[in-house]
């Protein structure tokens, strides 16, 4: 995956990140804002973006429904948290009743 940065104004950092499309191969251009306050942490923060999307991390808030979001959290946190812990979040999170609720 390639990607760079642009300034958009005086300080206004964005990252530029080219990827193919799946269904046609065609070069996909993706611009993702950055709160960066210079051009070295806007450069760390493409990589870092960059590095996410080709782990499969990166989650677009743009596309990504509350439901999603929450799955993906449930499995990043539970290797964190003790069993029960990740029951009850997971309980609160998507709803599940308790056996003992009525």
């Amino acid at each position: 995956m390639k990607g760079h940065i642009r300034e958009r104004g005086k300080g206004n950092w964005y990252a530029v990140i080219d990827r193919a499309d799946p269904t046609t191969g065609k070069r996909k251009r993706k611009w993702q804002r950055l709160k960066a306050k210079g051009k070295r942490e806007a450069q760390i923060e493409c990589a870092r973006l960059i590095s996410a999307v080709d782990r499969g991390t990166y989650i677009d808030a743009k596309k990504t429904t509350l439901r999603e979001f929450l799955d993906v959290w449930l499995a990043h946190i539970k290797p964190n948290v003790s069993p029960r812990s990740h029951q009850r979040y997971e309980e609160l999170a998507l709803k599940k009743r308790r056996p003992f609720d009525r």
